[in-house]
């Protein structure tokens, strides 16, 4: 039995500074309703986060935060109109209903979407300043990942299939169903 797993540690460490750091910056600058977006942003960078190229890398890791960031627009935007929002929902299902069962970080966006979404129209509409500090956390934890790889002696290789393969293999699938035929 394996006891000290220092992989492990080296993950919960990097999560406790990629995170720590907004919460921390929240706590001198004065809690503010940004910290939720900041916190999440940080926090789904974090997962996100496969290693990889710099830029490859920073493209996952900024999917789903941009894809909180997104719904919570479009759910601050809707809010005056309910039956918008709905429709909205169904939308955000059916993208769900797409991807499930796809790459991963598809599905997560579309979980977040459909999140942010609820939180923009519910919960904390998003101001400039959430979006803002959200992007922050994202560029934080990315510049974290990269530093905190070569500090180790190098970066991590890409850790799953790029999500282009898997648009292209859901594509041609959805082509071969006959609903989708004539598309």
């Amino acid at each position: 039995m394996k006891v000290f797993d220092r992989e492990l540690l080296h993950r919960v460490a990097r999560f406790v500074l990629t995170v720590g750091l907004p919460v921390g910056v929240a706590v001198v600058a004065g809690v503010q309703p940004w910290l939720v977006y900041a916190a999440l942003g940080a926090i789904l960078a974090f997962v996100g986060d496969e290693g990889g190229r710099p830029l490859r890398r920073l493209a996952y890791m900024v999917m789903v935060p941009a894809g909180l960031v997104l719904g919570a627009a479009i759910g601050t935007a809707a809010a005056p109109q309910p039956v918008l929002f709905v429709g909205l929902t169904f939308l955000v299902g059916l993208f769900y209903g797409l991807v499930a069962g796809g790459h991963l970080h598809l599905l997560q966006l579309a979980r977040f979407v459909g999140y942010g979404l609820v939180m923009g129209y519910a919960v904390a509409p998003l101001e400039r300043a959430d979006g803002l500090a959200a992007a922050a956390a994202v560029v934080a934890a990315w510049v974290i990942s990269l530093l905190w790889d070569l500090a180790r002696g190098g970066l991590r290789p890409l850790a799953v299939d790029p999500v282009s393969d898997a648009v292209k293999v859901s594509l041609t699938g959805w082509r071969s169903h006959s609903a989708f035929a004539r598309l």
